[in-house]
């Protein structure tokens, strides 16, 4: 029995007796895991860490990420931050040193350190019992910190300062003062252009006399 073409193809589309309801289903998952996998992508794409870069200046960069490069503008000196430290770049290319410690009235200052280790301290004061007591003056200033995580060195025993410490802490970049009214010298500041040298302690005067 034949059938006219309007049997077959009604008005409005589609033949006659034919679900396209899989194909809508179909199409509907297609692009539900696109959606997924474009947001897949994306997270992807924002876990990735910002780049690191590199930054050309003459004091250590604040709150750096790991993989910052850091080219210190005063002696072209480059570093690498690796998560909590600066590591040379390349690595042991150079063998600076810190600053040494001021000599005290009875010792010499110690050395200046490589750049992650602590400077030089102080050299010791003189010990006196003219208070009636052991009391120390003229101690050295500590040697100032290279690079973090070089620290300031220790202050000599008799009123030293302490050299000043790398910008990340834990102390202040700049030499403490010698205390006053020892002769103290004052701690070295660390090694970048904003840091100073520590002033050093007034002195003092001591008098001997005999009795008659």
């Amino acid at each position: 029995m034949s059938k006219n073409l309007s049997d077959l193809f009604p008005p409005g589309g589609g033949v006659d007796g034919y679900d396209d309801t899989q194909i809508k289903d179909d199409l509907a998952k297609e692009v539900e895991d696109r959606k997924d996998g474009d947001q897949l992508l994306q997270d992807q794409i924002d876990a990735i860490p910002d780049s690191a870069g590199m930054v050309i200046q003459p004091t250590e960069p604040t709150d750096p990420v790991t993989g910052l490069q850091w080219m210190d503008s005063t002696t072209g000196r480059i570093w690498i931050w690796d998560e909590d430290k600066w590591l040379e770049f390349p690595a042991g290319g150079s063998a600076d040193a810190g600053g040494g410690g001021g000599g005290g009235a009875t010792a010499a200052g110690g050395a200046g350190a490589g750049p992650t280790a602590a400077q030089g301290p102080g050299g010791a004061g003189a010990t006196t019992n003219i208070n009636s007591s052991p009391t120390t003056f003229a101690g050295g200033g500590g040697g100032g910190g290279w690079s973090s995580p070089s620290a300031g060195g220790a202050a000599g025993s008799g009123g030293g300062g302490k050299g000043g410490d790398p910008a990340s802490g834990p102390g202040p970049i700049s030499g403490t003062a010698g205390t006053a009214n020892t002769g103290g010298g004052g701690g070295g500041g660390h090694a970048c252009s904003a840091a100073t040298g520590g002033a050093g302690g007034s002195g003092i005067v001591i008098i001997r006399y005999k009795f008659q």
